[in-house]
């Protein structure tokens, strides 16, 4: 297949990312690309490696070897030099918890953890009024 020329796009900055579940993992790809200045990340039921998630999932099928693209986070997150607010659901049923903290654990010193005790991964409180939004692009910002 022909390689795509693509027209040159320019941000002003500050530029924000935010993704939420696999979208954390095309984030991730898109912060170690370099190719964008992204100054914060807002990554919303994040996880360390699909690989690791759909293992989890499918364990009687070695899932890991499965897939085709692992969206492996942490080593395309762990020289980002912005902050980085995480969300967490507890009940997540999709993402297991331990894959989250994994990811969060691993990454850079500016950062912070939003845990929301009693939202599943489809139930979380996105409505823009919420108060976690203020906060989050508060230090997302600093």
């Amino acid at each position: 297949m022909p390689q795509q020329n693509w027209p040159c796009v320019s941000f002003k900055e500050p530029l924000f990312l935010c993704g939420e579940s696999l979208g954390s993992g095309v984030v991730a790809g898109i912060v170690a690309s370099l190719e964008v200045p992204v100054k914060g990340l807002l990554l919303i039921t994040p996880f360390d490696g699909m690989a690791k998630v759909a293992q989890h999932h499918y364990w009687f099928l070695l899932a890991r070897w499965l897939l085709l693209d692992k969206f492996d986070n942490i080593p395309k997150l762990r020289n980002f030099q912005g902050h980085i607010a995480v969300v967490l659901a507890e009940q997540d049923e999709v993402i297991p918890n331990q894959r989250t903290m994994a990811l969060f654990d691993a990454l850079p010193e500016r950062k912070k953890l939003w845990r929301f005790e009693n939202a599943g991964h489809n139930n979380l409180p996105l409505d823009p009024w919420r108060p976690w939004w203020q906060e989050t692009m508060q230090f997302i910002d600093q």
